[in-house]
């Protein structure tokens, strides 16, 4: 019997392995692997870049275009600081390095906006930003569109986003029913910065904040949450955001818009609504 049951243990082992670790290779070079693995995408160099290290002060590279970005995945095409970069941020315990889909690429669409860089996101493994720009006389405004690989990093992210202001000791609320909108009020958490132990100085930092939360229809394959910040200055909390957050699911893609600049203006629904996605095509089959 005890024969039997090792045996059968034996079968369902190798089952597990053979249809739950089973990887399909998308393109290889001597020292790199791309491959996708239970419908997830990843990247594997034979060399360890993390025994020698090259960064100090680690940040995502930034590209120029599409191609560039995807030939890194696909091709190898990297920077030993990229390869290590990649290693130390997203690498797993057998070197498998979570990246995405490279045939599924999103470009974001605003008509305010053009493309500017793309780069890896630097929280959030397999997913990757867009940076769109626009010029406004003298000053050039710029956001920042991370796509996530899947739904649930999306709602994971959207949950860290919104249940802070939920769950901060000192919020306040009130309902805005004419914008189907909820304020929250909220403190700083009250920060000591330290400079010298010698003479022992003490800077203490407060500061009350604003957040606006409502949604937006869009359409029954959009849905789009927004999330507008104030700082109190002098007492008084502006007309103007200090910045914006946007959660947008479109399909099944879904994706996070962060706007960092003074607004001459509160944003408009028909501004947030005109945030989109569309496939990237490969500039080599663009005019095929």
């Amino acid at each position: 019997m005890r024969k039997n049951r090792f045996i059968l243990f034996i079968v369902i082992t190798a089952i597990s392995l053979a249809f739950g670790g089973c990887s399909e290779s998308i393109s290889e070079t001597d020292q790199h692997r791309y491959f996708s693995k239970g419908g997830k995408f990843y990247i594997h160099y034979e060399q360890d870049y993390t025994e020698d290290p090259q960064l100090y002060y680690v940040e995502s590279p930034v590209y120029d275009s599409y191609d560039e970005m995807i030939a890194v995945l696909t091709e190898n095409i990297a920077t030993d600081e990229t390869r290590e970069y990649l290693q130390r941020r997203y690498g797993d315990k057998n070197g498998n390095i979570r990246v995405f889909d490279a045939d599924g690429m999103k470009q974001a669409t605003h008509p305010d906006f053009e493309f500017f860089k793309l780069s890896f996101n630097n929280k959030v493994a397999g997913s990757y930003d867009i940076i769109l720009k626009h010029r406004l006389d003298s000053i050039t405004q710029a956001l920042r569109v991370t796509v996530f690989p899947d739904a649930d990093i999306y709602d994971e992210h959207f949950e860290k986003d919104t249940a802070y202001y939920v769950t901060h000791e000192k919020t306040e609320s009130a309902e805005l029913p004419e914008k189907n909108a909820k304020e929250y009020y909220f403190d700083s958490l009250v920060r000591d910065s330290r400079y010298s132990s010698s003479l022992g100085c003490t800077l203490r930092e407060h500061s009350e904040y604003k957040a606006l939360h409502y949604s937006l229809s869009a359409s029954e394959d959009k849905s789009i949450y927004v999330i507008e910040n104030y700082e109190k200055e002098k007492g008084v909390f502006g007309d103007m955001p200090t910045d914006i957050i946007v959660y947008v699911k479109e399909g099944d893609v879904c994706y996070r818009i962060s706007t960092e600049w003074v607004y001459d203006e509160p944003p408009t629904e028909e501004w947030l609504l005109s945030f989109g996605m569309e496939p990237y095509v490969p500039e080599d089959t663009a005019t095929e």
